[in-house]
């Protein structure tokens, strides 16, 4: 299960080591801080995040991760990943234009992942169902989501201070590989907030087939470059 969450949460990275960094005052993407109503983000190829990943458990920097856009469509997004010390080549992650994931390394989704949806208001609340299937592991899993958009909330990141729209996603899974048959759940929080055209900050938590919590990260945006 954490490879799964790392390829689509590292879906955050990718740097070429030439960025401007962000000042708190103002903080960018709060020129439009009195919003009630987010917008789908406008991505464009060429934009640029950097972001922290945190142990939740410890709360410890655990690595800096760097991603671009690689390619926009009128549907899909492809995104360049690795870590920003790394010069090796990105992975290549494809998502819907709301950041739903469609592809990662080996796994695909049948259909996306339904963890955003765009324009959303607070107490926006939409469901839905995905398959993952891993052709490489010989792993099929099964997510029945529920997300809701919680309100606006002010959060505190690396990059700055900003209005955000807090998104709540619920996910049970069920998954099935050569080890066995198994199921859990999973939550996932992301604060978008206007003018930066991914998330700002981003939680996941999830259990293991027992129920016991097992993973638990966090992303918060350090810098963004917006693309040409």
């Amino acid at each position: 299960m954490r490879t799964i969450i790392v390829a689509i949460l590292a879906a955050f990275l990718l740097t070429t080591g030439a960025f401007s960094a962000l000042s708190a005052e103002p903080a960018f993407g709060n020129e439009d801080g009195n919003f009630t109503v987010l917008e789908r983000p406008e991505v464009r190829r060429g934009d640029i995040f950097v972001y922290n990943k945190y142990n939740g458990w410890t709360d410890k920097i655990e690595g800096v991760f760097v991603n671009e856009v690689m390619q926009v469509s009128d549907d899909k997004i492809l995104l360049g990943v690795r870590p920003k010390a790394s010069t090796s080549r990105p992975t290549i992650l494809e998502f819907t234009r709301d950041w739903n994931i469609l592809k990662n390394r080996n796994s695909v989704y049948t259909p996306h992942f339904p963890a955003n949806k765009f324009p959303v208001s607070k107490g926006d609340v939409w469901e839905g169902k995905s398959t993952r299937a891993d052709l490489v592991a010989d792993e099929r899993a099964e997510y029945t989501v529920s997300a809701k958009a919680a309100g606006i909330e002010e959060v505190t990141v690396p990059a700055g201070n900003f209005r955000t729209m807090k998104i709540v996603v619920n996910t049970q899974y069920r998954v099935s590989n050569r080890v066995g048959v198994g199921s859990g759940k999973r939550t996932e929080i992301f604060w978008y907030t206007p003018g930066i055209s991914k998330f700002v900050k981003s939680t996941y938590e999830d259990t293991n087939w027992a129920g016991a919590p097992l993973n638990n990260e966090r992303f918060e945006l350090v810098e963004f470059v917006k693309g040409k």
